[in-house]
């Protein structure tokens, strides 16, 4: 073995206290911030909405988080076989790519299709962020009360 090789495992996240914040969970949040941003300022360049830009990327969030949880769920089974709760309940551990940009997609097209149901049968915008929100906290409500 080479003297110069160092083996080194970079860490997953930055201790806190005694948490760890994780990298990926980081990259996400910058990730989502930077989509609203630049879908907000999209929306109104194009002379439309940002408050209902910013609901429905939040949905697409959620399910996308939602996706990539059930992926990696299903795709290692055998470690959940045993004792399906783990799945569900923290520690949370492991997330699917492919699960996630699934469950985005959903998202996504869910929320075009209340959208777009919505302007069809004329309800108005802040009717809209009001049915959005709903949804937002009916599934987080429903996210907690199935982690419990």
């Amino acid at each position: 073995m080479p003297l110069a090789l160092i083996d080194l495992i970079p860490p997953s996240g930055i201790p806190v206290g005694p948490l760890t914040i994780g990298f990926y969970g980081v990259s996400f949040i910058v990730a989502v911030v930077v989509m609203i941003l630049v879908s907000q300022s999209e929306a109104r360049h194009k002379g439309l909405d940002p408050g209902l830009v910013t609901s429905a990327i939040i949905v697409v969030a959620v399910c996308a988080i939602i996706g990539a949880r059930l992926y990696h769920v299903i795709d290692d089974w055998h470690l959940y076989a045993d004792d399906p709760l783990r799945a569900v309940l923290p520690p949370y551990s492991g997330l699917g790519l492919y699960g996630g940009i699934l469950g985005a997609m959903i998202g996504a097209f869910l929320m075009s299709i209340l959208a777009n149901g919505c302007d069809l049968i004329g309800v108005p915008n802040y009717v809209q962020e009001i049915m959005i929100g709903v949804i937002i906290v009916a599934a987080v409500a429903v996210d907690r009360l199935r982690a419990t």
